[in-house]
């Protein structure tokens, strides 16, 4: 059974037959109130641009504040920025209910070796996180695409998900990764002239799908100038209007979340309610169910 349950993304409009009860909400360094109507899913910095730092909950977190280069942040700098990334969260839902989830995002490679220095630093974070809000789900999505210059995320392609779902096993943390899967085919230079890759690295992507906690999926589509924009169209667009390779990448995403376990679908649509429908309507095709 390809089970969800779907997260509300920004203003978008669902079908009614689609239960919504989360949102996903901004929570990266430079948003001033978090106001969610339901419960929800709390979206933290993600260091694709420059950030100001004047938030009020980064007051006297000098760590965060000084970590960045040219005003992009520098996630995870050392074991002192998970804590006080930690107490930043803490301090910006403090009035609320605990979030559902906390998503966070990995750090850049010029700064950190490998995926075993960024476990040491994000148990440091887990643990506070956790002594405070002991049901709220934390994932990591992978990350491909920023302004910033002189180091990659060090958690974007196959072989980086997979050691670090071993480091989750090995260290006994709760961490599970938030798949997006655009970024995914980005990362490893997927073009639609690469279509076997397409298949093949969702079906290797099996060995590690208890870990995937949540699915982010969005289109994209050619602008005037010829160039592709990313959270914008469908699938279809996405695929090129190549329906025979949009079926066949549909049908293995089913395969891949064919496991009876319950994960959260955000589907990333900022063009229009229509784009949004195109893409459940397809996944529905597919055989995917909603909570």
């Amino acid at each position: 059974m390809i089970v969800f349950e779907m997260v509300r993304y920004h203003n978008r409009n669902y079908p009614p037959n689609i239960k919504i009860s989360i949102e996903e909400v901004a929570g990266h360094f430079d948003v001033v109130t978090i106001k969610p109507v339901m419960d929800y899913s709390l979206h933290t910095e993600y260091s694709y641009g420059k950030r100001k730092f004047t938030n009020v909950y980064l007051e006297a977190l000098d760590e965060i504040i000084t970590s960045h280069k040219g005003g992009i942040p520098q996630l995870w700098k050392n074991e002192l920025w998970a804590k006080e990334f930690a107490n930043f969260i803490l301090r910006a839902t403090e009035k609320l209910v605990p979030p559902k989830v906390i998503e966070i995002h990995p750090p850049f490679d010029d700064y950190t070796d490998n995926i075993s220095e960024f476990i040491r630093r994000y148990k440091v974070f887990e643990e506070i996180i956790k002594s405070r809000y002991p049901t709220t789900d934390i994932y990591i999505e992978n990350r491909c695409g920023s302004i910033y210059c002189g180091g990659k995320f060090i958690i974007s392609v196959l072989n980086q998900m997979v050691e670090l779902c071993d480091r989750i096993s090995k260290e006994n943390l709760s961490l599970k990764i938030a798949f997006d899967v655009p970024q995914f085919y980005t990362a490893h230079n997927v073009t639609i002239g690469k279509k076997h890759l397409i298949i093949d690295l969702l079906n290797e992507l099996r060995i590690i799908r208890k870990y995937i906690g949540g699915v982010h999926l969005w289109g994209k589509k050619f602008s005037e100038n010829g160039r592709k924009i990313a959270h914008y169209g469908d699938l279809n667009s996405y695929f090129n209007n190549d329906i025979q390779l949009k079926r066949e990448f549909l049908f293995s995403l089913a395969e891949l979340f064919d496991d009876g376990i319950c994960r959260k679908l955000v589907l990333e649509v900022n063009s229009s309610d229509n784009d949004l429908l195109s893409i459940i309507n397809d996944l529905n095709e597919v055989g995917f169910k909603y909570i």
